[in-house]
């Protein structure tokens, strides 16, 4: 329950991921393919991207971000901001050690 009203969230994956400039929390988050002018602005800032991968913006009024990938999934639920996605691999830990 956040503010009193039941809102859900958008977990969003980025399969497999070549380069990014993200930020912990999004509101109001729009993605869309980059320009060709931001496309190379990117591949500037960052050498050794693959030509095949798709550069993503992430907008949102704070400012635009960016995820270099393959492929984007979304789910939506109704989990608070800090539970575990459904679309995140789980590790379970034990003593220390992922397996």
């Amino acid at each position: 329950m956040r503010g009193g009203e039941y809102q859900s969230r958008i977990d969003i994956v980025f399969k497999p991921v070549e380069a990014m400039k993200l930020r912990i929390d999004y509101h109001g988050l729009v993605i869309r393919c980059a320009t060709q002018a931001e496309t190379e602005r990117i591949h500037s800032e960052v050498n050794g991207i693959d030509p095949e991968a798709r550069c993503l913006i992430l907008e949102t009024a704070e400012g635009q971000d960016y995820v270099v990938t393959y492929a984007i999934g979304w789910e939506e639920d109704m989990e608070t901001d800090r539970d575990p996605s459904s679309t995140s691999l789980s590790y379970e830990v034990l003593w220390g050690a992922y397996i």
